[in-house]
């Protein structure tokens, strides 16, 4: 039994060094090793981070372009100046968030009809998803949706009202949008 517990304790001792164990921290294990530039079989692009083992795995991460910054709010009206909403304009039908008004049209008298022409940064989807989100947290029915490479439409009604957003790419270098909504009295 002695001459056992001698023989693992000896093999423990000396597996130690070889798993990186123990043994003189200033001397790396093969875990540790990074590869070189001579190792590179990534065509030049950096290996990616392995979280799990604090070394590289080898796979290249794709270096995509960031996109570009959203304009402030003032550069999307260009040279016109912003409108109001009408006075009248329905409380529970979402606008996008940082929209600035270029036109408003409401009919003489306080009619239920609204047309909006407004300006916003983004990407085209996910403004259009992301109202429709807030369509439907606003209590209106499902929207129908469809987007395209560069249109897109939402279509909903609720709280006495039809509406329909049409938005289309104003300028992709900068992810300007411009969206109408037509809201008419259901």
């Amino acid at each position: 039994m002695r001459r056992r517990a001698t023989v693992a304790l000896a093999a423990v001792l000396l597996a130690a060094p070889l798993t990186g164990c123990g043994g003189d921290p200033d001397v790396s294990s093969a875990a540790e090793v990074t590869p070189t530039a001579a190792d590179d079989t990534s065509g030049g692009a950096p290996a990616a981070s392995d979280p799990a083992t604090g070394g590289t795995t080898g796979a290249a991460e794709p270096s995509a372009a960031p996109p570009p910054p959203p304009p402030p709010p003032e550069a999307l009206a260009g040279d016109r100046e912003p409108a109001q909403l009408p006075e009248h304009w329905p409380s529970e039908i979402p606008l996008p968030a940082g929209a600035v008004v270029l036109q408003a049209a409401h009919p003489p008298g306080g009619g239920d009809s609204f047309h909006l022409y407004l300006r916003v940064a983004g990407d085209l989807a996910t403004t259009v998803d992301e109202l429709a989100g807030e369509f439907g947290d606003a209590g209106f029915e499902r929207p129908r949706v469809e987007v395209a490479a560069e249109t897109g439409t939402l279509r909903t009604q609720g709280h006495g009202y039809r509406i329909e957003v049409a938005g289309r790419v104003s300028d992709e270098d900068i992810a300007v949008l411009d969206l109408t909504y037509q809201v008419t009295a259901a």
